[in-house]
């Protein structure tokens, strides 16, 4: 009877042991998402000043169409007659400071397509980089989502370990004593 009593406790040492493995766990190691974050609400704050800077530019851009809109059409009453010597035709043709009046406004309008497009690829810039972070984010979800699904299944084979252990270590107890 001594003898399955030393048994016993020993069975019992060897229970605790198994248990006590499983209680040292590691940390979860998971992926931190807040430099991201952060990184993102600067990306943000500067496409809200890229889409005002694009708007007061197409703005720009339209009241200089609607002047040279005017511009040509006040022009096209300025032709003067010229007679060609060479081909002896005559031809309508505008004189050269209304000529120069059209090719400034023809290239200040040119300037600004341009900086609009300049602007509208740094909004598409922006916002690919957006993306690309948001991609990151949703990586490190589901990476970190399955961390979880890990720990869960560990957690709930300990639930069992215990409670069988538990269970024989409570049997036996009440067998010896």
């Amino acid at each position: 009877m001594k003898k399955l009593n030393y048994i016993l406790i020993l069975i019992i040492i060897v229970l605790i042991l198994l248990n006590w493995n499983s209680c040292n766990k590691q940390p979860i190691k998971l992926k931190d998402n807040t430099a991201l974050f952060d990184s993102l609400e600067t990306y943000k704050d500067e496409l809200i000043v890229l889409k005002a800077l694009n708007d007061s530019l197409v703005v720009e851009y339209q009241n200089k169409k609607i002047v040279k809109d005017s511009l040509v059409i006040n022009v096209k009453t300025k032709y003067i007659t010229v007679y060609d010597t060479l081909t002896n035709e005559i031809v309508d043709c505008l004189p050269k400071p209304y000529v120069d009046t059209l090719i400034n406004t023809y290239e200040s309008l040119l300037v600004d397509c341009d900086s609009i497009n300049s602007t509208k690829i740094d909004i598409i810039d922006n916002l690919e980089n957006q993306n690309t972070i948001k991609d990151t984010i949703i990586v490190n979800y589901q990476s970190n989502e399955v961390v979880y699904k890990k720990e869960i299944k560990k957690q709930k084979r300990n639930k069992w370990k215990f409670g069988i252990s538990g269970g024989v270590i409570g049997y036996v107890l009440g067998k010896v004593f």
